[in-house]
């Protein structure tokens, strides 16, 4: 997996911004996984997107990252959208592989894959 040099992550900070996460909690749905009341993971959902994830580094492995997608996939079908879609960073693209999206189409060369996931079960 090839590692996100030091101006691209620059570039990733500076678009998460405070500004950025004040306008996700205002028009998205956004979640945040706790462990012992310290928070260690968000998801961030629009309408049938996962706009973000993120859990701390420290619990990678543990299934928080699991539990948070398999959240926001079910507000996304309880929504009655037939499919999740997202883009996958480098370093995130396998978990999601693993986990049923599919990629759609080459990486762009500054931005994530995009990647989409049938839901079985969405309302119509």
């Amino acid at each position: 997996m090839p590692a996100m040099g030091e101006e691209r992550a620059r570039r990733w900070a500076d678009a998460s911004s405070e500004e950025r996460v004040v306008r996700a909690i205002d028009g998205h749905e956004v979640w945040v996984a706790e462990v012992d009341g310290v928070p260690v993971g968000w998801v961030e959902v629009d309408r049938d997107r996962v706009e973000g994830i993120y859990v701390h580094p420290r619990l990678a492995g543990s299934g928080i990252g699991s539990t948070l997608l398999g959240h926001a996939e079910a507000l996304i079908r309880a929504a009655g959208f037939p499919s999740a879609a997202l883009e996958a960073s480098w370093n995130a693209e396998e978990f999601y592989l693993r986990r049923g999206y599919e990629a759609q189409g080459p990486r762009p060369e500054e931005a994530g894959r995009p990647m989409r996931k049938p839901l079985h079960g969405a309302a119509p």
